[in-house]
């Protein structure tokens, strides 16, 4: 996006709030945080001699159904406040998002340019990560994600809307690619060779994808389907800004956001993805790709937070798949960068020009990691299983504090 239409939607979101009751302008407004897809603004608004502050998004256009989305995202977020209600939970409000309707009583607004915009109340007190401090907040965030995957298991039909068709599918992500390879619409082809054979000599990992779904043995679930690291708020009160420098101290997860791909799927997806944004101490768009690592105490915190909150409703096929759901995370996510690049940054937003190529380099050493690592990651998924069949399973833990 060019700086000067960078400035437009920061415009257009200063103007928002009235459209969902919220009286005046902001008295303060900027981008906020470091989606890739979604424009998003924090506004803080004078509210009875105070300041309430809220999260203004104007949704992508590569959601065909905004409406289907928003009515996912409330059936979601006012089933799992449920539970948390039923189970005690004190401060719903940062541990759930809060969607914040028009003053018309719909959930989104469609400005003068035909693009849809949201609001939600901005939690509080939290604080998210782009790269995880150390296991414990990777164990923390994969207890919240299991807690999640856990209290949608009951989650009453219909079955949430497909916000995107075919989001996790592999053999359409690959034949996209092939099809930017033959088109090369941004002549950039010349300069991704290596990156396009690379990423072909994972077909292995897709016809895998591809033979376990059409198996049917995998339960399709109301899953998160976008688990990265960032999309966990974590509690920054004021003890846990008193943690000593170059600590985590006891980080502690307190809501799920980004809710916009919650619908029918994989839980191996959603494992995967988070193993995929936190098992390597570097960033998703790690340059260097030789420091792209697997971390066996990072992938071990992960599986025991994640299969430790969503073990109940899990079967065996699921948990033997595991390893795999990680490696074809990184497998999808690295083709699908590196189709973006070639299709001229359409769909990601970017840095800097060929940031979509960096990303998806790290992204092919990552799922090569993986795949060299499967062996001794399989035996941790195993030895941690045997601990959490039935009888052996733990409480929900939703909100408690570790």
């Amino acid at each position: 996006m060019r700086e000067s239409e960078r400035d437009g939607v920061l415009c257009l979101a200063s103007k928002i709030g009235p459209v969902f009751g919220l009286e005046g302008p902001p008295v303060e407004i900027s981008r906020y945080g470091n989606g890739h897809v979604n424009d998003t603004f924090l506004a803080v608004y004078a509210s009875g001699g105070g300041r309430e502050a809220f999260v203004h998004q104007r949704l992508a256009t590569v959601f065909a159904d905004p409406h289907g989305l928003m009515e996912n995202v409330v059936r979601v977020t006012e089933h799992l406040r449920s539970h948390m209600e039923a189970l005690g939970i004190d401060d719903l409000d940062r541990r759930c998002l809060s969607v914040v309707p028009t003053v018309r009583g719909s959930w989104c607004h469609v400005d003068e340019e035909g693009r849809h915009w949201r609001t939600y109340r901005f939690v509080e007190r939290s604080v998210t990560y782009e790269e995880a401090p150390g296991p414990e907040a990777i164990c923390e965030a994969g207890r919240a994600f299991g807690e999640m995957l856990l209290m949608l298991a009951d989650l009453p039909a219909p079955s949430l809307n497909a916000t995107i068709e075919r989001f996790h599918d592999l053999p359409r992500r690959l034949d996209q690619l092939r099809q930017g390879v033959e088109a090369d619409h941004a002549s950039r082809l010349a300069g991704a060779e290596r990156e396009v054979g690379e990423a072909m000599a994972l077909q292995p990992v897709v016809r895998r994808w591809e033979r376990l779904v059409a198996s049917g043995d995998m339960p399709l679930r109301p899953v998160h389907n976008d688990t990265k690291l960032n999309n966990v708020l974590f509690d920054a009160t004021e003890e846990a800004d008193s943690w000593p420098a170059g600590s985590v101290g006891r980080p502690r997860a307190i809501c799920v956001v980004d809710l916009d791909t919650v619908m029918p799927g994989w839980s191996i997806c959603d494992f995967g993805d988070l193993v995929r944004t936190s098992v390597s101490d570097t960033r998703e768009d790690e340059a260097d790709t030789a420091a792209v690592k697997v971390d066996p105490e990072r992938f071990e915190a992960a599986l025991s937070g994640w299969l430790g909150a969503s073990s109940p409703v899990l079967h065996d096929i699921e948990v033997e798949n595991l390893v795999f759901g990680a490696e074809a995370m990184a497998t999808e996510v690295a083709i699908r960068f590196l189709a973006d690049h070639l299709a001229g940054d359409t769909y990601f937003r970017v840095d800097y020009p060929g940031h979509n190529l960096v990303r998806a380099r790290a992204q092919l050493a990552l799922a090569a990691r993986l795949i060299e690592a499967e062996g001794q990651l399989e035996e941790l998924v195993a030895k941690r299983w045997a601990t959490r069949r039935p009888g052996a399973r733990g409480a929900l833990m939703v909100g408690r504090k570790p």
